[in-house]
């Protein structure tokens, strides 16, 4: 269950339409504060440069939601609903996305570092320019997935992605017009479960 008043103030904060100024000043204010938003319903709000920095988001209703350029590092998201919700240029590293419903979400150039994506349905989501090094993808569906262009590596290290056979044929009906060399790259970058 949210705290009322976590709850009160970054959806107040968020109707000011300011960029989340005043909850992000009340956070740093009381820096260290275990944000909780379990349970949530924050669909369709606007939190766009909010910091979450390892917020207690599970279970909640985040549909829709605009979290451009937020800070949502560490964060709990698992078992939320995060259809269509507007993650572009956000910070999510070590975010637990495990189960999260991801469909038609916008992680568009967002760093999705060491993010884990366990059981997750990403279809249609778009993960375009995004940097995924160290992120979990054992997800539930993959189809249509968005995926030009990601960063799979961090400085000189590589990120195996791992996928259930039907999530790599899925991929592959997509990228096969997209990437030339594909062989190469399913030996190089993707683990197939058995």
């Amino acid at each position: 269950m949210a705290n009322p008043k976590h709850l009160e103030r970054l959806l107040k904060s968020a109707k000011e339409g300011n960029e989340c100024k005043a909850w992000n000043k009340w956070v740093e204010k009381n820096f260290g504060i275990e944000i909780d938003l379990e349970g949530a319903d924050l669909q369709y709000g606007n939190f766009q440069c909010a910091d979450l920095f390892k917020a207690n988001l599970q279970n909640s209703n985040l549909q829709g939601a605009n979290f451009k350029h937020a800070n949502v590092e560490q964060a709990n998201l698992k078992n939320s609903n995060l259809f269509g919700a507007y993650f572009q240029n956000a910070y999510l590293g070590g975010a637990n996305l495990q189960k999260a419903n991801l469909q038609f979400a916008n992680f568009q150039f967002a760093d999705l570092q060491y993010a884990n994506f366990e059981g997750a349905n990403l279809q249609f989501a778009n993960l375009s320019n995004a940097s995924v090094y160290a992120s979990k993808f054992k997800v539930s569906s993959a189809q249509n997935i968005i995926c030009a262009s990601l960063e799979l590596r961090e400085n000189s290290g590589d990120k195996t992605l791992t996928f259930t056979p039907s999530q790599v044929e899925e991929l592959e009906k997509y990228l096969e017009s997209e990437i030339s060399g594909l062989d190469e790259l399913y030996t190089s970058r993707f683990e197939v479960l058995e």
